[in-house]
């Protein structure tokens, strides 16, 4: 239809240049006095605006037309989603498991249980510490001086008695500390299982957003194509 119009535009336009060529050359031939009748460049010209303003109607109806198109094109498969019944829709919809999605107090929970680690860490590293000064600097004469001692002869090996109650007293300590590391990288384990599998329900939240969003874009395409036609009741 709007290419059946555009030619009877043209056809009206090539009327009117001839119609303006006969005119010309009449003046040319007889003379204004004789040929009197009004320039056909100024009796025509309400004409040629009015098909100037129907070519530029033509072609904004036939833009629209290519743009509805292509729309209608691209977004097939979300206009026939849209077709379908809820029942069809709700099928699809990927199904939620439970009402709280929020991973908040998992992820609170792991970081709680990682900032303990690390105080538990950083005090195995003191202890440590002073282990190796405590050792390096290890003076026994005052303990084997003392009344703890007083029967033990002062040798090497009363020396080295002493220097492994060192150790032992700095080994208790360590092994008390690598205990409570333990037992928080266990519930650490336990508490990250139950953030992913928190998780996972979020990614099926986030699957149900983006098929509702896909939804919501083939609606808004409906409503861009709906105006479409409405322009071109307009330009009709």
């Amino acid at each position: 239809m709007l290419d059946d119009g555009e030619k009877k535009l043209h056809l009206i336009k090539s009327r009117l240049n001839q119609e303006q060529v006969e005119d010309d050359v009449c003046r040319q031939n007889y003379g204004d006095k004789k040929w009197a009748r009004p320039l056909s460049s100024s009796f025509n010209r309400k004409f040629r605006a009015d098909m100037y303003r129907c070519f530029s109607l033509v072609r904004e109806a036939k833009t629209s037309d290519r743009t509805a198109r292509d729309k209608l094109n691209e977004n097939q498969e979300k206009l026939e989603a849209l077709s379908r019944d809820k029942a069809s829709l709700d099928h699809e919809l990927p199904e939620l498991q439970q009402n709280n999605f929020s991973c908040k107090e998992e992820i609170a929970c792991v970081s709680s249980l990682f900032s303990h680690l690390e105080r538990h860490v950083q005090e195995k590293h003191h202890v440590l510490y002073d282990f190796r000064h405590s050792y390096n600097n290890f003076d026994a004469l005052p303990e084997l001086l003392s009344g703890k001692n007083a029967g033990a002869v002062f040798t090497d090996t009363a020396f080295e008695t002493e220097k492994q109650s060192l150790c032992d007293e700095f080994e208790r300590r360590i092994s008390s500390i690598c205990k409570l590391e333990r037992y928080m990288l266990q519930e650490i384990v336990k508490a990250n299982a139950r953030f992913e599998a928190k998780k996972e329900i979020s990614h099926v939240l986030r699957e149900r957003q983006t098929f509702l969003q896909y939804l919501n874009d083939g609606a808004d395409v409906f409503e861009q194509l709906h105006s479409h036609v409405e322009e071109k009741k307009v330009l009709r």
